[in-house]
């Protein structure tokens, strides 16, 4: 008898309970898929199908799990309601209303972490690899042609920082992260390239082969160009916030190329001085800070743009987007390095051929850009004024950058500095808001959009009574 009970318990009752399992188990997978189409059908029909493709995507990652995969699939169809108060084309009443009669309790203070443990990380990282580089330099090209190198290095500097701050007129970023991406693209990105083209140097001239010219047009555009994309990603990662459409991408790509550039011609511009004197360096920087200053920020901006793109579309679609523009910025690079090897006249060819049509699409691009953003900022904000968070006229004026100047202009002259500082802090905040709710009626928001935006409507009627004597219409 005993025998028996222990055969039932060791042997019968786990068989019955395997084919028990694998009955439930094949009902699992049609439960949770009629689940996530379930929490779809409570989203806005526009961002059904983006959502049901991401739904699908995680799940098909637990199709060997059931029991993770319903879970998955019951969570996600509680948050569907939740989702879908996010995603809706107009604004929860709780909130809109607020704009035009007082709420009966203020809106609810959402916390995130705001990443300063990462920044302090990357910050120091720029800072070591800064060290590294000095060293590096001084010691290839000596303390003075280091020096003159330097002073020369930062010439083109100001004036592409100038064209930068001006396309970034609608939203400009903060002054950190644009030190951030300086420095990224001037310390980290070029210590990085030094140290990873280190491997395939010492390889190709083991094995006989022109290591100069292989390593000029194969290995430093793809490690040089991964380094800088690199540093576009951290800064995204984080700001916690993403790229401000296309110009964003221009921008962030822009700033980490120039870095990039300003390191890189402290060795060009030293090395010509002490191989050829004050005639070697003055033809380096006609060549290098003079005809093609935007070398690096050009090439970078393909991935610039390539991330941009793919935050405005559905997770499978991304990695893609954001591969092709770093292969077109690791060709546009490989092109131009080739070119650059050869003789001044191929050099010359190069930019006539390469370069300026390049640039000419670029600056086509990034105008046509600026002006369709400020018409997605007004229309966007009208939604806003149409429940009393803005007036008419204030909608208007943040999706016009004259407008906007005159604002500014009226708010110092009215209070000074004070005003006028808080005129543009309004002005900032308004453009965030435009934009996320732009990213919301496209069906790109993240999970706690209307988390941000109640951060945003309180941060707007803060700013907004700061300024409101000025405004005479509010």
């Amino acid at each position: 008898m005993e025998t028996v009970g222990t055969l039932a318990l060791f042997v019968v009752f786990p068989l019955i309970v395997a084919l028990l399992s694998e009955e439930l188990v094949g009902w699992i997978s049609p439960v949770s898929h009629a689940l996530l189409r379930a929490a779809v059908r409570k989203l806005p029909p526009a961002t059904q199908e983006r959502y049901y493709e991401e739904f699908l995507s995680d799940a098909e990652r637990l199709d060997r799990r059931p029991i993770s995969l319903l879970f998955f699939a019951l969570k996600t169809w509680l948050q569907a309601s939740s989702l879908a108060d996010t995603l809706a084309p107009g604004l929860l009443q709780t909130h809109l209303s607020a704009g035009s009669r007082r709420p009966r309790k203020p809106l609810p203070v959402i916390r995130r972490p705001d990443g300063s443990v990462l920044a302090v990380v990357g910050t120091a990282m720029i800072l070591s690899c800064a060290v590294v580089m000095t060293w590096v330099l001084v010691d290839t090209v000596g303390p003075s042609a280091f020096i003159v190198g330097l002073v020369a290095a930062l010439v083109p500097v100001v004036p592409l920082l100038a064209v930068y701050q001006w396309l970034d007129r609608f939203e400009p970023e903060p002054v950190g992260w644009v030190l951030f991406a300086l420095g990224w693209g001037a310390a980290v990105a070029t210590a990085g390239s030094l140290l990873l083209s280190l491997p395939p140097s010492i390889v190709l001239e083991a094995a006989g082969s022109d290591s100069t010219a292989i390593s000029a047009v194969v290995v430093a555009p793809v490690v040089e160009e991964t380094l800088k994309g690199l540093g576009i990603a951290t800064l995204i990662l984080l700001s916690r916030r993403p790229l401000g459409g296309v110009t964003g991408g221009f921008v962030y790509a822009g700033l980490v190329g120039i870095g990039f550039a300003f390191t890189e011609n402290i060795l060009y511009f030293g090395r010509a001085l002490v191989d050829s004197g004050g005639v070697g360096l003055a033809a380096s920087f006609f060549l290098r800070g003079v005809v093609a200053p935007f070398a690096h920020p050009l090439f970078t901006a393909a991935i610039g743009v390539a991330i941009a793109v793919a935050g405005r579309r559905n997770r499978r679609q991304r990695p893609a987007i954001v591969l092709t523009g770093l292969a077109v910025a690791i060709g546009l690079h490989a092109a131009w390095n080739l070119a650059a090897i050869g003789s001044v006249q191929g050099f010359l060819l190069a930019f006539l051929l390469l370069q300026l049509p390049v640039f000419a699409t670029y600056v086509g691009v990034a105008l046509w850009t600026r002006a369709r953003e400020g018409r997605i900022i007004g229309q966007n904000l009208m939604i806003y004024a149409e429940y009393g968070w803005l007036s008419e006229s204030e909608a208007t004026m943040l999706g016009s950058l004259a407008e906007r100047r005159l604002a500014l202009e009226r708010a110092a002259a009215a209070g000074g500095r004070t005003h006028r500082s808080a005129m543009h802090r309004f002005q900032a905040v308004a453009v965030r808001l435009a934009y996320l709710r732009h990213r919301i009626d496209r069906g790109t928001a993240p999970w706690d959009a209307q988390h941000r935006e109640v951060e945003l409507l309180r941060q707007l009627e803060s700013e907004r009574r700061a300024n409101r004597d000025e405004d005479p219409d509010s």
